[in-house]
């Protein structure tokens, strides 16, 4: 009871933070949906859309939204989300290839990355920078990066990066490239 007592005043904490007006609900809140994934830990359906925000509604009657969440530095489409419960972090992929990474619990922003510009600094487009596909699991590549990241882009390259995530701050602190697969055929 404590831990469902728990969940509900942080949803009503977050909820009142960014949540969109009733206007914004009837006028409809995206014209293309893009990926959805049900997050049923934390009672909740994470919906990516073309304008570039995670629709997050709750599991409560009605599934009413509680927030939506986007990178104002980020406006490309979402092309993939995910959740990782054991790091308590929401993954979400872009259009122009960064992903974004949110703590579950109170769905702040903890880290970005731009794998587009990271990988292809210097030439004019990223080609096939999208990202298809990301998952973060928790098997270490070391003591400082506990976290893997895979991604996908839209032209089928795998890469594997190694995350680590400040403890008391719950941010972004050690990126490393692990594996760049090339083209998955």
């Amino acid at each position: 009871r404590e831990a469902d007592a728990s969940r509900r005043a942080v949803a009503a904490d977050v909820a009142s933070r960014n949540a969109p007006t009733q206007e914004e609900i009837q006028r409809g809140l995206s014209g293309h949906i893009t990926c959805i994934l049900i997050g049923e830990d934390h009672g909740r359906v994470y919906v990516g859309t073309a304008e570039g925000q995670v629709l997050v509604f709750t599991s409560e009657a009605g599934f009413p939204v509680q927030r939506w969440i986007n990178n104002p530095d980020d406006p490309s489409a979402v092309t993939c989300v995910s959740a990782a419960t054991a790091s308590g972090l929401l993954v979400v992929g872009t259009q122009e290839g960064a992903v974004h990474l949110y703590s579950l619990g109170q769905l702040r922003i903890a880290g970005s990355i731009n794998i587009a510009r990271l990988l292809f600094e210097g030439e004019p487009a990223a080609q096939g920078a999208a990202l298809k596909h990301v998952r973060l699991f928790t098997i270490p590549s070391s003591p400082k990066l506990p976290l893997t990241l895979m991604t996908v882009d839209i032209a089928s390259r795998m890469r594997l990066w190694g995350l680590g995530i400040h403890d008391k701050s719950g941010k972004l602190d050690e990126l490393k490239l692990l594996l760049d697969g090339g083209q998955l055929r």
